[in-house]
């Protein structure tokens, strides 16, 4: 596996976790902070690992994974 697909598969990794996270907010779930936090950590190490590649799609990804964690940050703040 190239470094892109495993960028993709990380992605959407993170984007799934995203889904857990606004399901189980929706639902009051208990542990809903904690998968929150996981996504935090997940998403700030994906942009650490891959911010400095050139690849215009790992670029892509990044961006999202910048994203999902700005989106986290708000839900803490509610």
């Amino acid at each position: 596996m190239d470094k892109r697909q495993k960028a993709e598969k990380e992605i959407n990794y993170l984007h799934d976790l995203m889904d857990k996270v606004d399901n189980l907010k929706m639902e009051n779930h208990i542990n809903w902070k904690e998968k929150a936090d996981e996504l935090a950590s997940q998403t700030r190490l994906f942009q650490i690992e891959y911010s400095r590649d050139s690849d215009i799609n790992i670029k892509d990804f990044v961006q999202q994974a910048l994203n999902l964690e700005v989106r986290v940050q708000k839900f803490r703040k509610d």
